[in-house]
């Protein structure tokens, strides 16, 4: 699950599909097969966020689009955060299914100290697309 959600922090960041997609994969991929985790299963996981990156603002086709038609591109940006977020959530469910049934291994969880270290700095680089969606929807 935590690598979905790090493809869809990377396609807030980035807009470009290849881009979340390369820079992500070749580090976790070889991360997931020493994890156990199959080889086949493991680049799967990896091609959807291809796909649906450049619906998560900021998007790089949508800002094309908006500027060749003339249309208001925060309002496209917009438009295209709450289907990228639900087909990411939705990927994350069929995952953690096939997971499940395949018996592969799950993360310790961390505690909660860990997890509150983590969350504090975890918040200025999570702060970046809420400042390029501000920056966007103040010019229109």
């Amino acid at each position: 699950m935590s690598s979905w959600v790090t493809n869809m922090i990377m396609a807030g960041m980035s807009g470009s599909g290849i881009a979340d997609a390369a820079g992500s994969g070749t580090v976790l991929i070889p991360a997931m097969q020493r994890a156990g985790y199959g080889v086949p299963f493991a680049a799967a996981m990896w091609a959807p966020p291809e796909r649906f990156g450049p619906i998560i603002p900021p998007s790089i086709p949508f800002v094309i689009y908006g500027s060749l038609a003339n249309t208001s591109i925060g309002r496209l940006l917009l438009a295209g955060a709450v289907p990228g977020i639900l087909m990411g959530i939705m990927l994350m469910v069929y995952i953690y299914c096939i997971a499940r049934r395949r018996d592969y291994p799950a993360e310790l969880r961390a505690s909660r100290r860990e997890l509150a270290r983590a969350t504090l700095h975890a918040i200025p680089p999570m702060g970046m697309p809420v400042i390029i969606l501000a920056g966007s929807l103040s010019e229109s």
